[in-house]
């Protein structure tokens, strides 16, 4: 806990000189980060989108990654949605634009039969990005991975609300040395055990340039759930006190009828440290990388020790180069140590994504924020809950004209928790097979495939079949 303390208090201080000394020179990523070019003045209609889709299954509910990391646009009993979405930028000058971005989607699944997508506002010049409202996760890796590169935001659900700074593109301290930051803050506003909830977010990242070919990345982001209403306890701490306590991860001195916040740190902190080592010969680019999770202070003293994400990535040089396999990438996940059974007790150390006060655990409208394979809390049958999970995860792009292909299977062994452990281990696998032809002028459309294995329940085969025309 004390290693915690100071790790994070460090952390904040960084972060914050980092703000006052970055400058505008850049570091460019191998990847494109969520920025456009700045082409022009005036006002540019980058994109206006509808999308139709209609969904099948021989089970209750659809093959998983038919659902899953959509962010909460299908969920596991949609059958037929509509997605409206649309982006309008304003250029000030070739250096700065703001952007406006807005989306519906109705679908019979959920509760919700009409609800918001995205909905946000967006300032960026070439060292500051701001942006407001609820703004959908870049996705990186082609959207092969598990998480899209983030073990906490995976864009498995609806995009938070709230506003965030941060760096459009590593800042350059030197020719060698870039860093990437980020401050945010999110209002969780779903129906949840502790109403309001907040959520505090930072990142501090250091990019080093061996070479042009060559670049080392490693960084730290942490997210802390605080305040709000817990029919329990009552109202949580939300003084602007008790928020400079989450953001430096200090103890409560108001304690009271709240179990643990005079022992452990204000609220609900998770975090993830983030390595990545990028290579970029002619014939493309090779990225190997590891996202390390952890809850508490043994987490970050990396006891957990392999849980994370352990990951590789290639993307071929289509500019120059005609390429039918357009990506490929292989991931071992991990979530069993979680820092071990402490004393027997049958509590893991970090219990991922849980909480006793936050008993909505990290979600937003019922689905996890992060790593998709854990499942919810559920206090009213925690034998069901799922947090101890092991797999392998494969992912494939192809494309042929105006027909691309993305193949995902993930074998997976789940072990539930440490507290209600599954007994036998369940054993499933993955797979989606999906497939879109472009027309054109006239809009694309889109066949995927699902197949869910389980050896204790019963396969699920699902079809999907997706409308797409933009302008």
């Amino acid at each position: 806990l004390c290693m915690k303390k100071h790790f994070l208090t460090l952390f904040s201080f960084l972060l914050t000189v980092t703000l006052l000394f970055s400058q505008e020179n850049k570091v460019i990523s191998p990847e494109s980060y969520d920025i456009k070019p700045f082409v022009k003045e005036g006002f540019v209609l980058d994109d206006l989108l509808f999308t139709a889709m209609g969904f099948g299954s021989t089970g209750d509910s659809l093959p998983f990654w038919m659902y899953r990391n959509t962010n909460g646009r299908v969920d596991a009993e949609t059958n037929a949605a509509g997605l409206l979405r649309g982006g309008l930028s304003y250029y000030f000058s070739d250096k700065s634009y703001i952007e406006f971005g807005a989306g519906a989607i109705a679908s019979n699944g959920n509760k919700n039969a009409l609800r918001r997508d995205e909905l946000y506002l967006s300032y960026v010049n070439p060292w500051l990005k701001v942006t407001l409202g609820s703004k959908t996760p870049f996705q990186e890796y082609q959207g092969l991975s598990v998480v899209a590169k983030n073990f906490l935001l995976s864009g498995n659900s609806r995009a938070l609300p709230g506003l965030l700074f941060e760096a459009p593109e590593p800042l350059m301290l030197s020719k060698v040395i870039g860093v990437d930051w980020g401050v945010g803050h999110y209002e969780l506003n779903d129906d949840r055990f502790a109403a309001n909830t907040k959520v505090h977010y930072k990142r501090l990242g250091l990019v080093v340039s061996v070479n042009e070919r060559s670049q080392f990345v490693g960084g730290i982001e942490h997210y802390a759930q605080w305040a709000g209403d817990s029919p329990e306890f009552g109202a949580l701490p939300s003084s602007f006190n008790d928020f400079l306590k989450v953001v430096l991860a200090l103890r409560s001195e108001q304690g009271g009828n709240i179990p643990g916040e005079e022992l452990n740190s204000l609220g609900n902190h998770l975090g993830v440290y983030n390595f990545e080592y990028n290579f970029t010969p002619v014939s493309g680019r090779f990225s190997f990388y590891h996202q390390h999770p952890f809850e508490d202070g043994s987490g970050t003293a990396l006891k957990n020790f392999p849980d994370g994400i352990w990951g590789f990535y290639f993307g071929p040089n289509t500019v120059d180069f005609d390429n039918f396999i357009t990506g490929f990438l292989i991931e071992y996940v991990q979530t069993t140590d979680q820092s071990g059974d402490l004393n027997g007790s049958g509590s893991g150390g970090d219990y991922y994504f849980s909480n006793g006060i936050y008993r909505s655990g990290w979600t937003y409208y019922g689905n996890n924020i992060g790593l998709p394979f854990i499942t919810p809390q559920n206090d009213e049958m925690p034998e069901q809950t799922n947090n101890r999970t092991r797999g392998i995860n494969i992912g494939l792009t192809a494309a042929n004209k105006n027909i691309s292909y993305k193949l995902k299977t993930s074998f997976v062994q789940n072990f539930g928790t440490f507290a209600f452990p599954f007994d036998p281990i369940e054993k499933e696998v993955y797979t989606s097979l999906s497939t879109i032809y472009s027309m054109e002028n006239y809009g694309s459309i889109g066949v995927q495939l699902g197949y869910d294995y389980s050896d204790q329940n019963k396969d699920t085969f699902g079809a999907g079949l997706t409308y797409t025309y933009s302008y």
